[in-house]
């Protein structure tokens, strides 16, 4: 059995929760650069990332992302759209998860059907510089490469 270790989290330790999972073990900055690296592959050609998501990641708006809980219910990092800009980031008044999304769903829908991701997650991490319309085998290598040089 694997030990279940605790990541240092102000001054008391505790798992951390990147994306839904709670990650034991890890230092932070670990977890978090763990994050990133999931971001990376968010336009691999074996993700299902919708067309829409794709075009945000692609775009000037993928710059200005935030955490939060508008379209889930929890708080997750996302790019900033209509949504988190009229509800603000972090909103008292958004129902508990998992009931957030299926509030969401009617407005989501028909905005997706119009080709806007008003109030669609567009969940990705902090710097989306690294995505790139590669395989994710190509990814892999990519970053692994990048860790050896530094």
């Amino acid at each position: 059995e694997t030990p279940r270790r605790y990541a240092p989290m102000g001054g008391s330790l505790a798992p951390v929760q990147v994306a839904g999972f709670t990650w034991n073990g890890w230092q932070p900055s670990a977890v978090y650069a763990a994050a990133q690296v999931g971001t990376a592959y968010l336009l691999c050609a074996e993700t299902k990332t919708s067309v829409i998501h794709r075009a945000a990641l692609q775009s000037e708006q993928a710059s200005h992302t935030e955490i939060t809980n508008v379209f889930s219910g929890r708080p997750a990092r996302g790019i900033v759209n209509r949504l988190i800009i009229e509800q603000g980031p972090l909103s008292a008044r958004v129902p508990d998860f998992p009931n957030a999304a299926g509030a969401l769903a009617p407005l989501r829908s028909e905005a997706e059907k119009r080709g806007k991701g008003d109030f669609s997650p567009l969940w990705a991490g902090q710097n989306t510089t690294g995505c790139e319309e590669i395989s994710a085998g190509e990814m892999t290598l990519k970053l692994a490469g990048a860790q050896q040089t530094s």
